[in-house]
C-alpha cells in the first residue's frame, strides 16, 4: 500500500523483515524510485538509501526527514503514527 509523505513523495512498504521495517521511497508525480528505508544498527535509527543520481528539494528532504523521525520513534516504543 502507497502512503503520501509530502507533496511529492510516497512510501510503499516492502515485505516485512522479522525484526524492522523497510519501505521505499518513490515520487508520487512519476512513480520514479528515489530510494529506500531501511534499519541502520551503526546509526541505530532508520536511514534513507538513496538511489544512484537522484536529487531532492528541500521539502522533499524535510518530508522524508519527518518520515525517518517518526519511524524510529515508532521502531523504539515511541508514539504510532
Amino acid at each position: 500500500m502507497t502512503e503520501d509523505i509530502g507533496e511529492h513523495v510516497c512510501v510503499e512498504e516492502l515485505t516485512p523483515n522479522p525484526k524492522t521495517r523497510r519501505w521505499v521511497i518513490k515520487s508520487r508525480h512519476h512513480d520514479d524510485l528515489l530510494g529506500t528505508v531501511s534499519w541502520s544498527g551503526s546509526w541505530r535509527c532508520y536511514v534513507l538509501v538513496p538511489e544512484r543520481d537522484t536529487i531532492f528539494s528541500a521539502g522533499c528532504l524535510r518530508d522524508i526527514a519527518k518520515f525517518l523521525r517518526v519511524r524510529t520513534s515508532v521502531h523504539r516504543g515511541g508514539d504510532r503514527p
